[in-house]
Parts: structure tokens; C-alpha cells; sequence
């Protein structure tokens, strides 16, 4: 049974844990507190094992879209599983009527298949996924409503389950071009963009305070600077972002968060600092079973 809320019609548990057992050897306790314990200490540890959890988790139910002025511009909905996966987003204008909607489909692993997506009530593109045995997206082919191959995706990994490479090619399968990922200390700190030659296109490089990403900046191949993000943070939560082509700030958007630590309000501002629009986020909580080790 789905699960959808609508307004017009509408991590952590302990990742090891180690049980110790201890006992004294029969015949050997102590007689006074001035003589010392002879008794060796064994400790038997318990291998961890797999299990399956439940976990509540929070997922977006609708975005209201808004001016300054408090007029409503339209709603985006999604809907859910009763396993949290996500099966329809629907778009909807100011006058209630549908502008877009995207339909999500899954195998029995979970795993997403097929995505469809419709404008003004007709279909006009779909997508159809392939995994590896480690349940990687490793394909993604795009087609037209009459089912011809438009596109396709594919994407590599390296031992550690990140991806490294991802290759877009046309129908026939030929690359038109490919971004490879590089890392340091598990983040993602560049990506660059290459020709099917191999020739660079351009790059983009990710700064980071700890674990918090503070930059993201794309350059042209001879390293001029094309647009650029700044985040701030307060307690370790992402409260701004800062757009820039080049290095003229073009808008800002700021966050606020519920007590949960999830972002209800998304106000975007132009480089004069004005308003633009308001999103207001409301969230639905699924218990999602998960497998952790234990």
C-alpha cells in the first residue's frame, strides 16, 4: 500500500559491539585485600553478525513553493512505498493542474528498473536501469515514448564501492564524452570532464573543513574559473549556499531546519539580496528496515 500526503488533493545504531565474558579460574580467589589476584582473566569476543533493524527516517512529502508576498506558485508532491522508496513525483501549478510528473518502478531487490516521465499529461521520455551483483548502477539507457534508444549512461566503481568513472554515449553506444572521479580520505575532491579523445574539457574541485564540503568550483580546461558554490555551516549543518558565475555572486540560498534536523524552509535570494521564492518542505516517517552489522 502507498503512502501519500497532500495538501490541495493531496543515522545511528552501534555499527560493532563486543561482549566480554569473565571469570575467575575454580580455586582461585582472594583470601585478603593484601594479597594479590592470582586468577587470569579470559575474554571470549563474539564475532559480528549481520542484522536486520528498523529505523525511522525521513523523507520529503511536499514542497510548497512560494513568493515573498505569501502567493503560492505550486506544490511539488511525492509519494512513497510503505519501504520508503520513492514511486511518483508530481509537480503541480498555482491553478492545482498537473505540469509534470516522474513514475518510479522496482524489482524484488528494491532496486529502481524504470522511470517514466510525463508533461501536460503525455509521456515523453523513460529509463530503464542495470546493476551489478553488487546492486551498483552500472547503465542507464534513455528512450522516446515509442521505445527508440536515445541515450545511454554507464558507471564504474572502484573497490571501495565509489564511482570512478561515468561514460555518456549517444544511441549507437559511442561516447560522447566521460567524467572521472578522484578522492582523499574517502570525499570526493575532483572530477574532470573529458572529450571521447581523452582531450580535458574541464575540471571541478571540492574543498572540505573536515567532512563539511565548504567549495565547489568548476573550471574551463585552461583553468579559468566558470561557476563556483560556497557553503556555510553552523553545527555542522549547511545553512547557505552561495551561487557564482565566475566570481559574481548571482543568488543565495538560505536553510532552516526542525528540531529533527531536517530542512523545512529553502528562501532563495538574487545578488541584491531580494527574495525570490520560498520553498516550504513538509516530511512523512517511514520505519525502513535495514541490514547493519552487530
Amino acid at each position: 500500500m502507498s503512502k501519500i500526503i497532500r495538501k490541495l488533493w493531496v543515522p545511528a545504531l552501534s555499527f560493532l559491539l563486543f561482549s566480554c565474558a569473565t571469570a575467575p579460574e575454580s580455586g582461585l580467589v582472594a583470601e585478603a585485600d593484601d594479597k594479590p589476584v592470582t586468577s587470569e582473566e579470559k575474554t571470549e569476543e563474539k564475532a559480528p553478525v549481520w542484522v536486520t533493524v528498523e529505523v525511522d527516517e525521513f523523507f520529503v512529502s511536499q514542497e510548497t513553493i512560494k513568493y515573498d508576498d505569501g502567493f503560492i506558485d505550486g506544490y511539488r508532491l511525492y509519494e512513497y512505498s510503505e519501504s520508503g522508496q520513492i514511486i511518483s513525483k508530481i509537480h503541480v501549478g498555482s491553478d492545482e493542474r498537473i505540469i509534470s510528473e516522474e513514475i518510479y518502478s522496482y524489482n524484488g531487490d528494491g532496486l529502481m528498473m524504470e522511470s517514466h516521465f510525463f508533461s501536460g499529461g503525455d509521456e515523453v521520455s523513460y529509463s530503464e536501469f542495470s546493476y551489478n551483483e553488487n546492486k551498483q548502477l552500472i547503465e542507464e539507457s534513455y528512450f522516446n515514448p515509442e521505445g527508440q534508444l536515445l541515450a545511454v549512461s554507464s558507471y564504474e566503481y572502484d573497490d571501495k564501492a565509489r564511482r570512478t568513472k561515468w561514460v555518456s554515449g549517444d544511441s549507437g553506444g559511442i561516447p560522447m564524452m566521460y567524467t572521472e572521479y578522484e578522492y582523499k580520505n574517502d570525499n570526493l575532491v575532483q572530477m574532470n570532464y573529458h572529450m571521447p579523445s581523452g582531450e580535458m574539457e574541464g575540471f571541478t574541485q571540492l574543498e572540505y573543513k573536515g567532512d563539511n564540503l565548504m567549495t565547489e568550483a568548476s573550471y574551463s580546461a585552461n583553468s579559468k574559473l566558470q561557476k563556483k558554490t560556497e557553503y556555510t555551516f553552523e553545527n555542522d549543518l549547511v545553512v547557505s549556499m552561495s551561487y557564482y558565475t565566475g566570481n559574481n555572486l548571482i543568488r543565495t540560498v538560505e536553510l532552516e531546519y526542525d528540531d529533527a534536523g531536517n530542512v523545512v524552509i529553502e528562501r532563495t535570494k538574487n545578488r541584491h539580496g531580494d527574495v525570490i521564492d520560498i520553498i516550504e518542505k513538509e516530511y512523512v516517517v517511514f520505519s525502513i528496515e535495514k541490514t547493519v552489522m552487530q
